[in-house]
């Protein structure tokens, strides 16, 4: 999440820790980190929320939810069902 995004959601009073992780953007380049936090985030259609991390970056960036975050808030499946069949007949006289 970019530092501005960070400052309005915010209203700039939640605290920023220090972040040792090295995140990459390129192969060779790390990004400037200011730092971390942890923020509630809500799907107003579902309700749903959770507690996330993010990474505040300088600049202009995307906001990305992880793949675990997303899928406690039921925003993203990865994967097949199991058992799941939908089967719609026509003409079910038509099936012996």
């Amino acid at each position: 999440m970019s530092e501005h995004v960070f400052h309005s959601l915010t209203g700039a009073k939640a605290p920023l820790v220090s972040v040792v992780k090295m995140c990459m953007h390129t192969h060779s380049k790390p990004l400037d980190l200011k730092g971390g936090c942890m923020l509630r985030v809500t799907v107003p259609q579902t309700n749903m929320s959770a507690i996330a991390e993010f990474y505040i970056v300088p600049g202009q960036a995307a906001i990305l939810l992880g793949r675990k975050t997303s899928e406690m808030l039921a925003i993203l499946k990865v994967g097949i069902n199991v058992n799941n069949c939908n089967t719609i007949i026509d003409n079910p006289q038509s099936c012996s």
